[in-house]
């Protein structure tokens, strides 16, 4: 994910389960500008040196995609600076040969979209062109002026380079309520993913299993007088205490997060119309519409949310049968923080 605008600064914390979150602040450090990138944990990657200036904050991130290193990158450019020529050439030539940078250019130009063309995107065509960098984006307006007397526009798209363009898909998501809307990019493509380091173990072992094996086969009487015959013996407990741990413990299967149930997701897709209609009409009744659907969608999700957690909570027990389902999940409850208080 690719996040232009962050506002963030060095006090700034953001964290995500099972993802890796890099960002670039603004020059100052005041809380405006930057960008952020967040990138899953399995994937294969690493930082690249990020980019910041008053002009041009960049985020970047490299992968291996189809066996060759590919440049990710999240790009803001604040509407107030001009940007020259050599400006956007020295940055696109720290992505290196094959890369795609998207975000908030705050440039206009037909070439990509825009109603209309502004200097900061005349210049912006003259490097790409330059450079044999070509514009991706929806044709659509992405950014949406809360003054309705301000026309909406795209100002959010992406530049790409040795990339082929018949494996790329983009869209529009109206998921969020941004004043800009979010751009998805699909590429058809495989990127190298880290592997897991091998474990014996996990949250799901058998314990009494893994306990009731290494009574059972361990041998005690094992002589010991010479170097070998430790050497024996160590093998032979790491053999034993392997094979248990691979006895009780079940294959881990990958979760796949059940999709909501059918009314929910039928919700979700009436209130994504309603917003789309919204967008391009900034009429108050279909405003008020949208708001109506969004709450209702919100009331449903609480709800089902509220289910779910309770189906959860009756099904723990203290058991072996659930393999101590209610231990596992209030293990890692804190207790409350007491406070002495010195007389």
């Amino acid at each position: 994910m690719l996040i232009s605008e962050t506002h963030f600064t060095d006090k700034s914390y953001l964290q995500i389960p099972g993802y890796e979150i890099y960002t670039t602040e603004y020059p100052d450090g005041t809380a405006h500008g930057g960008t952020a990138v967040i990138i899953r944990k399995t994937v294969k990657h690493h930082e690249l040196t990020e980019y910041k200036t008053e002009e041009i904050q960049a985020t970047s991130v490299m992968i291996t995609e189809n066996g060759r290193p590919l440049t990710l990158t999240a790009v803001y450019c604040p509407p107030k600076h001009q940007i020259t020529e050599d400006q956007f050439t020295t940055f696109l030539k720290t992505l290196g040969r094959r890369f795609i940078a998207g975000g908030d250019y705050n440039a206009k130009h037909q070439q990509w979209g825009p109603r209309l063309n502004t200097l900061r995107g005349k210049n912006l065509l003259k490097v790409i062109n330059k450079l044999n960098v070509m514009t991706l984006s929806t044709g659509e307006p992405s950014y949406w002026p809360t003054d309705m007397n301000k026309t909406p526009d795209l100002l959010d798209f992406f530049l790409a380079k040795g990339i082929i363009p018949a494996t790329i898909k983009i869209k529009t998501n109206y998921d969020l309520s941004s004043d800009h809307t979010p751009v998805e990019m699909t590429i058809c493509s495989s990127v190298t993913e880290r592997r897991s380091p091998p474990k014996l173990c996990n949250k799901f072992t058998n314990w009494d299993k893994f306990r009731i094996y290494v009574n059972n086969s361990l041998s005690v009487n094992m002589p010991l007088k010479s170097s070998n015959d430790i050497d024996n013996a160590v093998l032979h407990l790491t053999e034993v205490i392997r094979n248990a741990a691979w006895r009780a413990t079940p294959k881990s299967e990958v979760i796949k997060n059940l999709p909501y149930p059918k009314e929910i997701r039928q919700k979700i897709t009436e209130k994504r119309r309603l917003r789309r209609i919204y967008m391009y009409t900034r009429q108050p009744e279909d405003k008020k519409k949208h708001n109506a659907s969004a709450q209702q969608l919100k009331r449903e999700l609480k709800e089902y949310q509220n289910t779910k957690f309770s189906n959860y909570v009756n099904s723990l027990s203290p058991t072996a049968i659930t393999n101590y389902s209610l231990w596992k999940a209030t293990k890692k409850k804190q207790s409350p923080t007491t406070t002495h208080l010195a007389h």
